[in-house]
């Protein structure tokens, strides 16, 4: 049987994951000894419990979105795995994936780019219902007209192409078409990116709404630690393709532990005159000096000497097993 069932636990359990990507000769002259692939996802751990909004906040190419992909079965796996409900992605096999797919959708980026110009909204929407054979015509229309209610669309915009509508609009389209199969996991990458701050909050409480009406898990995927403080339960600090610190919200903002933490909150912008904003260090090459040093050691004002020797593990701090980070600095 390859229908993913439901069970206890964690709804997806990354464990030891890595996905590469195959690097140009150009750019591998550039690299230490001329590497041919570059990890962008190197051996994480993570769970996504249900219902919970799991922010991953981290610099643009740090690899948070091969990682919110490779959940979904939309990036090859190099090694390790990927468990939903307790099974291995790698074992579902077709039906299972197909399986998979109701229950796991993605929110792109640009949502002026996740629309198909050349089909209506409505049928965008629709797209999934008809891919899976769910219901007669009557129902998957009723479907749709319910869904582009539920995101604060108007149903008769349903015979409208998608020039026709904002960038806030399009946004609530793309989230109608992923809601469309119920699913249980939505991971929003980046979804307010591309969008006017005016239009930013608009949709970001439709998330949350949409989340406490459907009990919807979420990995939020964000560059942006405003939007992640205001999205998340718990925070997941990605840096070179590691998980470097995760914690509880309130606990990882109020007492950063990583360096890299540190300077990612020092560098955010706040209306508090008396606050000096300071900037990340620049790093100090295209990647680690050793592939098995802790790959923060090129930046850090902090680093010892056993930083640049071996990486160090995420591990449960003392007193708080739920706030883990990977520094030889902070004591397990």
């Amino acid at each position: 049987m390859n229908d993913i069932a439901i069970t206890e636990g964690p709804l997806v359990s990354v464990r030891n994951l890595q996905v590469r990507y195959a690097i140009s000769h150009a750019a591998q002259d550039r690299l230490p000894g001329g590497r041919a692939w570059l990890n962008a996802v190197d051996g994480v751990d993570l769970d996504l419990l249900p219902g919970e909004t799991l922010g991953l906040v981290g610099e643009s190419g740090c690899g948070k979105s091969t990682l919110g992909r490779a959940l979904l079965g939309l990036r090859p796996i190099s090694r390790g795995q990927v468990l939903w409900q307790g099974r291995d992605l790698a074992t579902l096999g077709g039906a299972g994936l197909k399986a998979l797919r109701r229950q796991a959708q993605l929110v792109f980026q640009d949502p002026y780019a996740s629309l198909n110009p050349r089909e209506r909204a409505g049928d965008a929407v629709r797209s999934g219902l008809d891919i899976h054979d769910i219901g007669s015509r009557a129902d998957r229309e009723r479907r749709v007209a319910e869904l582009f209610e539920l995101v604060g669309l108007s149903p008769d915009m349903r015979q409208r192409w998608p020039h026709e509508f904002s960038g806030g609009q399009r946004q609530r389209i793309v989230i109608a078409r992923a809601l469309a199969l119920q699913p249980r996991l939505l991971v929003c990458d980046e979804p307010v990116s591309a969008l006017d701050v005016s239009i930013q909050a608009q949709v970001l409480n439709l998330l949350r709404s949409l989340q406490q009406h459907m009990g919807l898990t979420l990995l939020f995927v964000s560059h942006n630690l405003g939007v992640i403080d205001h999205m998340s339960d718990r925070i997941a600090v990605m840096y070179r393709g590691r998980i470097v610190e995760q914690a509880d919200r309130d606990a990882l903002l109020r007492d950063p532990q990583h360096p890299y933490t540190r300077a990612l909150l020092a560098a955010v912008p706040l209306p508090d005159p008396r606050r000096r904003l300071s900037s990340l260090p620049p790093p100090a090459s295209a990647a680690p000096v050793s592939q098995t040093a802790c790959p923060y050691a090129t930046r850090c004002e902090e680093a010892r000497a056993e930083c640049s020797m071996q990486a160090p593990s995420l591990r449960p701090m003392a007193g708080n097993a739920r706030h883990q980070v990977a520094c030889w600095l902070v004591a397990a």
